[in-house]
């Protein structure tokens, strides 16, 4: 299938109808560029995100400013709560907060003093890697069904009898493949076994906990001693490999 056809969803927050506009052209620029198909919603207050938020978890992307009625990083913090995968990225005037969006796992900081140019790039850059991420997908044999599976979706595999039981976004399947199987599909680095019987997508993983994994769904997944050090190092260069330079 061509990428544009893989449709993103952009949430845009910002207080001021300027920034907002400006913000909008940048996208429609960048995802034009891109190639990806892309629908934006968008909040005036930090209190209206919150609220969507709350009963929804289908955007992509979050771009926020940092000065509103809400505090930007507090409004960040509190998506995580919810959502741990989602894409945070913040379009501030203020470089001094940008430390501050590493607590929160933000995925670019951008300056509203920054040329279009580089603003346009540096959000392409950003369309580009969430198409990815949604472009990649296994077919899974459930039942008599064969369904396609986006690699993003996936929230953990678990051991279920001699096959194993997918988790994932949309609901939980039954896979006629046992752990080795799904091991051998899921290469990306985002994949960690911390036990012999799961297999985790290091996106939901909201803290972790001695031998806990606290997922973003208010699960908790034990990690076996003997797996800790390898997962642990893992998640360390998967989390720096977030970070924007």
């Amino acid at each position: 299938n061509d990428g544009g056809e893989i449709l993103v969803k952009i949430g845009l927050c910002d207080d001021k109808e300027i920034f907002l506009n400006r913000l909008g052209k940048i996208m429609e620029t960048a995802a034009k560029q891109a190639n990806v198909k892309m629908v934006i919603q968008v909040f005036h207050r930090a209190s209206d995100l919150l609220e969507y938020c709350k009963y929804n978890k289908d955007l992509d992307i979050v771009v926020l400013d940092i000065v509103m009625d809400i505090n930007g990083i507090e409004v960040a913090k509190r998506i995580r709560e919810r959502n741990n995968y989602i894409k945070i990225v913040f379009f501030s005037n203020y470089e001094h907060f940008a430390v501050q969006g590493y607590t929160v796992k933000a995925t670019r900081y951008l300056l509203k003093t920054d040329s279009e140019k580089k603003l346009v790039e540096a959000v392409k850059e950003l369309l580009e890697d969430c198409q990815k991420e949604r472009g990649k997908v296994f077919l899974e044999q459930i039942g008599s069904r064969v369904i396609p599976i986006p690699f993003s979706d996936v929230m953990y595999v678990e051991t279920y009898t001699r096959k194993t039981k997918l988790h994932t976004r949309t609901g939980e399947y039954i896979s006629n493949k046992n752990m080795k199987g799904h091991t051998n599909i899921l290469t990306d680095m985002r994949f960690g076994r911390c036990h012999a019987a799961y297999m985790v997508n290091m996106d939901y993983i909201k803290e972790i906990r001695g031998l806990d994994l606290l997922l973003a769904t208010v699960e908790i997944i034990g990690i076996s001693k003997g797996k800790r050090i390898a997962f642990m190092v893992q998640y360390g260069q998967y989390m720096n490999s977030l970070l924007w330079l």
